[in-house]
């Protein structure tokens, strides 16, 4: 397994957390902190919270993306005509989350009123996770797939552990910088919205462009 291998990984979980499924439910994410978020711990509470979530939110992808490592030679061989398919299919969702409002449908967040504390913030993550499946499920598995093809089962959690840290990249620094001033953040973050919107329309953009060359040139 090479760095490249890992990077990819790391910025597949990245978008996964702002994939144009899931994304309507940022601002959410950022309300759900106001109100059921711990205001006396400060930073290392948000460090607790964001855990929690980034925890919820990657366990959706383990339990969907094992068993396709596990059946990995069968798959394998099929990568090649996956990428520019997967590429094509970046484009035109891109295009649709950048300057359309079609994938702009608020998912119920999916965390039952008994759940408190860091429960519910696992619990959110893994709503979160859900949501975002429509987007990033197969980008996820062509990474899984192409990465552990000649690897072992430890290479294939390394990449989940990539996975992971992509997203944690996102989630730590808004749930501590919600933990130190919620207001300013969640009024920065509804300002900004619509330019998050049309930048990551723009890297599903160019990530599919260039999935569709490799995948036609190679």
């Amino acid at each position: 397994m090479d760095a490249a291998q890992l990077a990819l990984s790391y910025t597949a979980g990245a978008l996964a957390f702002l994939s144009p499924c899931s994304l309507p439910m940022l601002p959410a994410y950022v309300s759900y902190y106001v109100e059921r978020g711990d205001d006396g711990g400060g930073v290392l509470s948000g460090l607790a919270f964001s855990a929690s979530t980034t925890a919820g939110f990657l366990v959706v992808f383990l339990a969907l993306g094992v068993l396709p490592s596990l059946v990995i030679g069968e798959l394998v061989r099929w990568v090649w005509l996956a990428t520019p398919l997967i590429g094509s299919g970046l484009i035109v969702l891109g295009i649709l989350a950048g300057w359309t409002r079609v994938l702009e449908r608020a998912p119920s967040l999916g965390v039952p009123a008994w759940a408190t504390g860091k429960l519910s913030f696992l619990l959110y993550g893994t709503a979160y996770g859900v949501a975002s499946l429509g987007c990033s499920l197969p980008v996820f598995i062509l990474v899984v797939l192409q990465g552990a093809a000649a690897g072992s089962l430890g290479e294939v959690f390394l990449l989940f552990a990539a996975f992971g840290a992509g997203a944690a990249t996102l989630i730590v620094p808004l749930t501590v910088s919600l933990s130190l001033a919620k207001g300013v953040v969640r009024e920065w973050l509804l300002k900004a919205m619509p330019y998050i919107r049309r930048a990551n329309g723009a890297v599903l953009i160019i990530a599919g462009a260039y999935m569709l060359w490799t995948g036609i040139v190679r």
